[in-house]
């Protein structure tokens, strides 16, 4: 019992001792925090997040992708949880034309965004942005016409061929967009401020007389097909003219005059050399990076008497070495000594017309006349923007 007793007592008092100690601390006041560093360690906390969002901010517009602003701002996971992007990749092109004028009374505008231009039509026809046309290169752009506009066909829009009205009219937009080795640039002449349709002329893939129009506009190449019912009036014809007149294309990547600069073939002059050589009826064989290739129109069309044809501006003339062989309506001709080669100056522009192989085949006499004829008659016209 003693012992027991004794062993409570020493219990007893330590917890007294251990109140009493807990007691004092309960009164003591716990340092106070350095104020000036956890303000400086929170302003550094914060300036690195910042710099971190303008960073992230600076990649995203470098990469010209749009996020909310949501993703910028400071804050914890939840917060900074991404919405639906307005856009995952580089900002689109612009797809319209800028500062489209007023349409005709009775007439709207109609925007093909993904081939970059638009064009005018009477309210009434009816516009689509695709063919239909199981064509990769040319590229089909768009239809028009009075009546419906069914799509399909292989390389025409057959089916709306088949539906077109009796007293309707139908046309379809092609551009060609590769560089010139699958197409002669120059067979497309600047677009003249008026189009004229031409007589009409059976296709094998259209099926049904047409009326072709090859034209350069912007930098870009364009062919239309326009088809009429047979009771189609004048002044339908007239309107489709007008339609035609009215496209807005926004201009290529590559403009026209570096195109020009990388191969003659594709500056209007080549288009211009194009018309004059099918008016003095020379055959039209190619083309090289600089120069058309034509010849003379013989039964045999013999290659070895191919000629080039080119044009230059300014200059003395004749230059070194070249003497006056003939006169053409006021217009003086020249030739080189080797007998190769033949210059003239009309509308301000130098002809060259060289015999690639054979000296007999340059063009002599009546065929020269021609030629320096042609060349006076055709307009030049620059490109139409």
């Amino acid at each position: 019992m003693t012992g027991e007793s004794t062993h409570n007592g020493d219990d007893r008092e330590d917890r007294r001792v251990g109140e009493r100690l807990r007691a004092r601390l309960a009164l003591v006041e716990a340092p106070p925090p350095d104020l000036d560093k956890v303000v400086a360690k929170a302003r550094r906390l914060r300036a690195q997040r910042l710099a971190a969002a303008l960073a992230v901010a600076a990649v995203v517009l470098a990469a010209g992708i749009i996020v909310p602003l949501t993703v910028l701002a400071p804050g914890g996971p939840d917060q900074q949880r991404l919405a639906t992007p307005l856009a995952t990749g580089p900002r689109p092109a612009t797809t319209r034309p800028a500062a489209l004028p007023a349409p005709r009374p009775g007439w709207v505008w109609h925007r093909d965004g993904a081939d970059r231009l638009a064009i005018q039509t009477p309210a009434a026809w009816r516009f689509s942005p695709g063919t239909g046309v199981g064509l990769a290169q040319p590229m089909a752009l768009f239809i028009v016409g009075t009546g419906r506009l069914p799509a399909g066909g292989d390389c025409a829009p057959t089916r709306a061929i088949t539906a077109l009205p009796r007293d309707g009219a139908l046309f379809w937009v092609i551009e060609y967009a590769r560089v010139g080795k699958d197409f002669n640039p120059y067979e497309f002449p600047p677009r003249p401020d008026r189009l004229e349709l031409g007589p009409a002329a059976s296709k094998e893939c259209i099926g049904e007389p047409s009326h072709q129009l090859l034209f350069r506009q912007a930098g870009r190449f364009f062919q239309a097909e326009v088809l009429f019912g047979p009771a189609a009036p004048g002044s339908l014809r007239a309107a489709v003219v007008a339609s035609l007149e009215s496209l807005r294309p926004e201009p290529a990547t590559d403009s026209l005059a570096e195109q020009c600069r990388r191969q003659w073939v594709f500056c209007p002059e080549a288009a211009w050399v194009f018309q004059v050589l099918n008016r003095a009826g020379l055959f039209h064989w190619g083309k090289t990076g600089s120069a058309i290739q034509a010849g003379p129109q013989d039964p045999k069309l013999d290659p070895s008497r191919k000629l080039d044809l080119w044009t230059t501006r300014g200059g003395p003339l004749p230059p070194a070495g070249f003497h006056e062989v003939a006169v053409v309506d006021g217009i003086a001709a020249y030739g080189d000594g080797d007998g190769r080669r033949l210059l003239w100056r009309v509308q301000g522009l130098n002809v060259w017309v060289q015999a690639e192989q054979q000296r007999s085949a340059l063009p002599r006499d009546a065929t020269l006349a021609e030629l320096v004829r042609a060349s006076r008659a055709i307009p030049f016209v620059p490109n139409h923007p």
